[in-house]
């Protein structure tokens, strides 16, 4: 690189303290216990007590919109991503997946 001449940073995303920090932090904030979180999530209680103490990942899939939910946040929220927002969310993907598969099932019937 020449010399003066400075190299462009990357831009960075910051994921604030680990998700079980922040899982915790959003039930307080909601005036929840663990067993009343589980319950408003469809979920057991060992895996909030599990998540929040870090004995297991809260990657998405089933547990994390579940839990976003019930605490009125959004998934992103929860696990603390700070980067732009995405140009789709989850639901906008799973419309899109139903559509899609709507579509091969009436094709599929003619």
């Amino acid at each position: 690189m020449p010399k003066g001449k400075k190299k462009p940073q990357k831009q960075r995303y910051s994921r604030p303290g680990p998700v079980s920090n922040r899982l915790r932090e959003w039930r307080l904030r909601r005036g929840l216990n663990q067993s009343q979180l589980a319950r408003m999530a469809g979920i057991d209680s060992q895996t909030v007590c599990r998540i929040e103490q870090r004995k297991v990942a809260l990657t998405g899939g089933y547990t994390l919109p579940r839990l976003a939910k019930a605490l009125g946040c959004s998934e992103s929220e929860l696990v603390g991503f700070t980067g732009p927002d995405p140009l789709f969310t989850f639901e906008d993907l799973v419309r899109v997946a139903e559509a899609a598969l709507a579509a091969g099932a009436a094709d599929a019937r003619t």
